[in-house]
């Protein structure tokens, strides 16, 4: 018995028509983008860290630069109110003409027309410092020079001690300002160097 055979019709050979693949996607993370400061910026130099503290010995002592930088503002006044642990740490006199203890007005402080306290407190560890001008500044400038001993106790490995700024709402701590006016980026208290006493 024969097998019947497909004939072909006569009609046009289909086209066959590659498929369009849509190329693959890869998405690219958005790069962190780390916001700048704002508001007047109030840092000891050098700089320091709870991982690169600054390391003293007893009886070693070390020196911090306050400096102001405005960003952009203008300034007529700077206060600093500042709390370190008086168990490790001791402010060095910079004036044995005047009672009780005061740290250095730095020679480049352009806040040079009046100065309303100047005290450093080793009892309860703190210090009191400001300056004023009727002349306003702006810019990157040293307020003030900090001169620290370190005493016998020696801080825990690991946990360096801190110099702190203390800032509060009312302005009446930490502040940078101008006709009454406070700039100071900073809203709470912050770490303004870091110190070991011992170790290495």
């Amino acid at each position: 018995m024969s097998v019947p055979t497909a004939v072909p019709t006569g009609g046009p050979t289909p086209t066959l028509v590659p498929t369009q693949v849509p190329p693959t996607q890869v998405s690219t993370p958005a790069p962190t983008v780390t916001p700048l400061p704002t508001g007047v910026q109030i840092v000891t130099v050098p700089e320091t860290t709870q991982d690169a503290p600054q390391v003293l010995a007893p009886g070693e002592t070390i020196s911090f630069t306050v400096q102001v930088q405005t960003l952009g503002e203008e300034v007529t006044g700077v206060t600093l109110v500042m709390a370190f642990d008086q168990t490790f740490l001791e402010v060095v006199d910079t004036d044995i003409f005047e009672a009780g203890v005061q740290i250095q007005e730095h020679e480049d402080n352009p806040l040079k027309d009046f100065k309303v306290e100047n005290i450093a407190d080793n009892v309860n560890g703190t210090i009191r410092f400001t300056f004023g001008d009727p002349t306003p500044v702006s810019g990157t400038f040293d307020l003030a020079i900090i001169t620290f001993t370190a005493k016998d106790d020696l801080t825990p490995a690991g946990s360096p001690t801190e110099v702190v700024f203390l800032v509060d709402d009312s302005g009446s701590q930490t502040s940078a300002g101008k006709s009454g006016d406070v700039f100071l980026g900073e809203t709470s208290d912050y770490v303004g160097a870091y110190v070991q006493v011992g170790g290495s």
